[in-house]
């Protein structure tokens, strides 16, 4: 599923890359959140979601749960195209084809992909007393591995990337309207730009084992990097468009420019 988690979805945390490890920078200030209490969580399931770009590209992912409203599995569907993505759970442990994460108190601490013997991917996740995700550590074959440090506010949440030959930064400022209380945790997958960085932590959040829920869905995310090349300044507001207490329709703006919108459906 890495490769196909919702590149709309409030896509996760970023991460810096070089080519040998070092301490792992740990965030702070997570006692400014208010959890989402489960009291708060909206009782209708979503069960699918269409995407369309101002490209044209559309396509749309379908959800399937168990009688714990654990996802069970989900389709994503296309021109042409349909893949299925199915999660089994066990103690203390989820798998999802090559890919498996492993629990601890309830949260994913450590996810392993294999690729075959050439090639494997680790990310080990650190949290905060108050059980919000302080840092990442990503490590690959050949020792090729990525870190971040994850610092909150009361208005938002940043993350600081470290790189060998680049660093970047991400701040988002939180939509203190919209709530983050979909039976699915879908922050990570909003914030699509994580996911070119790595794909485990917006998934550890969509199957709700990516540590404490933030509380509110962002507005607006700034990133700034800088790398051998020069710098690159990029600003993502997002629209949100309700139904009574559910959320019904996103606007994706990239610099200005509405780039998709997503369709919510629940049962």
């Amino acid at each position: 599923m890495k490769r196909y988690f919702l590149l709309f979805l409030l896509a996760a945390l970023a991460c810096g890359c070089s080519d040998s490890e070092g301490d792992t920078p740990i965030g702070t200030g997570s006692e400014t959140q208010q959890p989402v209490s489960a009291d708060e969580i909206l009782p209708r399931r979503l069960v699918s979601v269409d995407v369309t770009s101002t490209g044209n590209t559309s396509y749309s992912e379908t959800y399937a749960y168990d009688e714990q409203g654990r996802l069970t599995s989900l389709t994503r569907s296309g021109e042409g195209y349909s893949d299925t993505y199915t999660y089994t759970y066990a103690d203390n442990t989820i798998v999802q084809g090559k890919t498996t994460f492993q629990l601890q108190d309830g949260r994913a601490v450590l996810v392993r992909m294999n690729e075959g013997s050439d090639f494997w991917t680790e990310m080990k996740f650190d949290y905060d007393a108050a059980g919000y995700v302080a840092s990442l550590l990503s490590t690959e074959a050949e020792g090729f591995y990525c870190d971040c440090a994850v610092t909150y506010a009361a208005n938002g949440v940043s993350y600081k990337v470290r790189g060998d030959e680049w660093s970047e930064t991400l701040s988002i400022e939180f939509d203190r309207a919209g709530l983050n209380n979909l039976n699915l945790d879908f922050y990570g997958g909003f914030c699509d730009i994580f996911g070119a960085f790595t794909d485990e932590y917006p998934e550890a959040l969509l199957l709700g084992v990516g540590g404490q829920r933030l509380r509110y869905l962002p507005k607006t995310i700034q990133e700034s990097s800088v790398d051998e090349d020069g710098s690159y300044n990029s600003e993502t507001r997002y629209v949100y468009h309700m139904d009574g207490d559910y959320l019904s329709e996103v606007e994706i703006h990239q610099d200005g420019e509405l780039s998709r919108r997503i369709a919510f459906h629940y049962e």
